[in-house]
């Protein structure tokens, strides 16, 4: 899906969302680039969780509505194969991208 903002209602949209993105905590997770991340273990009990080890080798729990990589990523839904991220590319002043991402979980083989 591609974004294209065509007027200044929506330009002022995206401004302010860049600068609430920009105001808020950083999350660990977002220091990291998606493919660097790998999905270890999915809980669905009680809550749906999700345990991700960061390659300099910890691990985190994670849960839907955190943020995570570097591209503006937000966990959408945790599934028992993985996990469906949604991340937003800029691709130009007023170009943005939106990718779904679904990372699954690694094999103990």
């Amino acid at each position: 899906m591609k974004i294209i903002i065509t007027s200044i209602f929506m330009v002022s949209i995206l401004f302010i969302s860049e600068q609430t993105m920009a105001a808020r905590k950083q999350e660990y997770l977002e220091t990291f680039e998606l493919k660097d991340l790998r999905v270890i273990a999915i809980e669905t009990s009680p809550c749906q969780l999700v345990w991700i080890k960061t390659p300099d080798d910890y691990f985190h729990l994670a849960k839907i509505g955190m943020f995570i990589g570097k591209n503006y990523g937000k966990i959408m839904e945790i599934t028992k194969d993985g996990v469906v991220i949604k991340e937003f590319y800029q691709k130009g002043k007023n170009d943005w991208e939106e990718k779904q991402v679904k990372v699954r979980v690694e094999s103990s083989e």
